[in-house]
C-alpha cells in the first residue's frame, strides 16, 4: 500500500525527521496523520511519503499550499502580490519532478516505512518571492495579510532517511524549479 501523507502532520518544526512526534496545528494535518494511522495499523506492507510544500508547472492557484503557483501567477499578471503572515516564514518547497522521481524509487523498493520528501532547506516566503521574481517579473506591489489559521512559522523536513534507506536526493533547487513557473 501507498500512502501520500504531508509535512503538515508536524506543525512547527525545523527539521524534523520520521521520527519527530506529530503535533499538527490544522485540519489537514491532523486528518493526513489519521490516515498514517490507519495504513500503519492495517498490518499490510507500506510506504508513507510526507511530502513538503509541493510545487511545479499547472499547479493550481485555489488549493491549500500553492503560493508558488499563486505568486507565479499574479507576477505574470502585473497584480499585487499578498504575504499572509511575517515574510520570515518559511516552508520546505520541493519541485513536482522530485516528487514523482522519490515515489518512483519507493515503488521500486522492497523497504516498508514512512519517509519524509523534501529538500532539507528552508526558505522564507519573501526568499519565495525574490526567487519567482527573477524568473517571472517584478511585482508591481507587495500588501501583507493576517497569518492564516493553522499557519506555522517554521516547516523543514530532513530527507537523511530516504537519502540513506533509498539512495534519493533532490534534482532541483528553488531557483532551477521556479523557472518554469513563468
Amino acid at each position: 500500500m501507498f500512502l501520500s501523507s504531508g509535512g503538515g502532520i508536524y506543525g512547527e518544526t525545523d527539521r524534523a525527521d520520521e521520527s519527530t512526534l506529530p503535533q499538527p496545528k490544522s485540519y489537514y494535518g491532523a486528518h493526513k496523520y489519521l490516515a498514517e494511522c490507519y495504513v500503519e495499523l492495517d498490518g499490510i506492507s507500506y510506504a508513507i511519503a510526507r511530502l513538503a510544500n509541493v510545487y511545479g508547472p499547472r499547479q493550481r492557484t485555489d488549493l491549500e499550499g500553492g503560493v508558488v503557483a499563486i505568486f507565479a501567477e499574479r507576477l505574470r499578471e502585473g497584480l499585487p502580490v499578498t504575504i499572509n503572515g511575517t515574510r520570515e516564514q518559511s516552508r520546505d518547497f520541493v519541485h513536482v519532478a522530485d516528487v514523482v522521481d522519490a515515489l518512483l524509487v519507493m515503488a521500486d523498493s522492497r523497504i516498508e516505512g514512512t519517509w519524509n520528501v523534501a529538500t532539507d532547506r528552508a526558505t522564507s516566503i519573501l526568499e519565495l518571492l525574490r526567487a519567482l521574481e527573477a524568473a517571472v517579473s517584478p511585482a508591481v506591489e507587495v500588501r501583507h495579510g493576517p497569518a492564516p489559521q493553522g499557519d506555522v512559522r517554521s516547516s523543514r523536513l530532513s530527507i537523511e532517511a530516504l537519502e540513506r534507506d533509498l539512495d534519493w536526493r533532490p534534482g532541483y533547487d528553488l531557483a532551477k524549479g521556479v523557472t518554469d513557473m513563468g
